[in-house]
Order: structure tokens, then sequence, then C-alpha cells
């Protein structure tokens, strides 16, 4: 599947409908006890999240003016937490989008999608 997954909008030049802090509040509600903010530059970086509660550790990063966030986990944690990203915007805003950093996909994350959804959404992508 998908490693080093970007979530961001269809059209580059729009910011991600959401703020670093209500990524922050919402990931402290997934993962109480497992995610942990991370010092970065704040004119790079918006937002670095580790996340320890889930299998293998990885991070969410809201890079600066949220023009994407960038997945580092597994293809499953990815999956996972670009569906689960998708919640948090609003139905109606701009086309968010999903691809690796190779390019050798672009997944369209819409509103109710499940994971099983942006897999076989990803299969199809891949098999092209």
């Amino acid at each position: 599947m998908l490693q080093d997954l970007i979530i961001g909008c269809e059209d580059d030049a729009l910011p991600l409908p959401l703020t670093a802090d209500a990524l922050l509040e919402a990931a402290q509600v997934r993962w109480p006890d497992g995610v942990r903010v991370v010092d970065e530059d704040p004119r790079k970086i918006a937002l670095r999240l580790d996340v320890v509660a889930e299998g293998p550790g990885f991070s969410v990063t809201a890079t600066h003016a949220l023009s994407s966030i960038d997945l580092d986990g597994t293809p499953e944690q990815n999956a996972d937490v670009a569906v689960w990203l998708r919640t948090l915007m609003p139905a109606n805003g701009p086309r968010i989008v999903a691809f690796d950093s190779g390019l050798t996909a672009e997944i369209e994350l819409t509103p109710g999608m499940t994971v099983a959804d942006f897999d076989r959404e990803v299969r199809s992508a891949l098999e092209g």
C-alpha cells in the first residue's frame, strides 16, 4: 500500500481546512496517552505529533500554513489516520487528496470514506 503519505488539497494553493490547534485537540482525544508534541521550527512546521499508542510509533506532521499533513507510519496506520483526518475537515470544503512521496497514486479522501474504501482506491490506482 502507501507509505510516507501526504494529505493536501487538490488545489495545492489552498491550505487544508483545519487548524493546528484543532488537529492537536483531536489527536489528544484519539490517543490520550500516546501522543507527544515535538518542537519544530514554526516557519516550516505548524505541528508535529509523535504517536506511540498504536503499534509501531509514527509521526503526523502539519506543514507551515497547513498546506499538507505528512504521515510516516505503516501503510495500515497511514490509511487509518488519513481517513480519520478527513473527518476533521468540513464535507463541503475543497477536494482533499492523499498521495505518496513517490507520486505513484493520488486518492481522493471523500467525506464518510472508510479504511476499506481507501484501500480499495489505492489498489485501483496502483493497478492503474
